[in-house]
């Protein structure tokens, strides 16, 4: 059962897609049949621990999924290569890149490979974290006082 409500979603957004485009220009179907399932998925994971890993290596498949769209579309409209093909071959190297970019930048930092001072980070009750408590120079101006000061 843990995994028909995610099957069923995912099911459900990628059917939206392909129905809308019968009654839309193909070109809008994106908008549903291209929702981030990614985004989706991770409301199924078990905690925000899995979920901040989950995106840690969804931001670098993402970024190479852009630019794998983009030559997808390239091939598209500047060569008479199969459609098909072209998407099929695009799975295949955004797959590949994401797998390697994945491992060299997240999971080796993972197993102790990080760069930097290694700052320890703040914590405990009263604390409040915001993105830019992880930018000294931007902490040093907010207007937030970890320490309830």
């Amino acid at each position: 059962m843990e995994y028909v409500k995610p099957f069923v979603v995912g099911g459900g957004v990628i059917t939206a897609g392909k129905y809308l485009s019968q009654f839309v220009d193909p070109a809008i179907a994106p908008l549903v049949g291209g929702l981030p399932t990614g985004v989706i998925a991770s409301f199924f994971l078990a905690n925000d621990k899995a979920r901040k890993g989950y995106y840690n290596g969804y931001v670098y498949s993402s970024f190479v999924l852009f630019f794998v769209i983009v030559l997808i579309h390239l091939a598209g409209e500047y060569t008479n290569l199969a459609m098909d093909l072209v998407s099929l071959v695009g799975l295949l190297v955004w797959g590949g890149i994401s797998y390697f970019v994945i491992n060299a930048e997240v999971l080796s930092k993972r197993k102790g490979g990080k760069k930097g001072k290694g700052k320890k980070k703040r914590g405990g009750a009263g604390h409040v974290r915001h993105l830019y408590n992880q930018d000294g120079h931007a902490a040093r101006w907010s207007r937030v006082h970890p320490n309830n000061s």
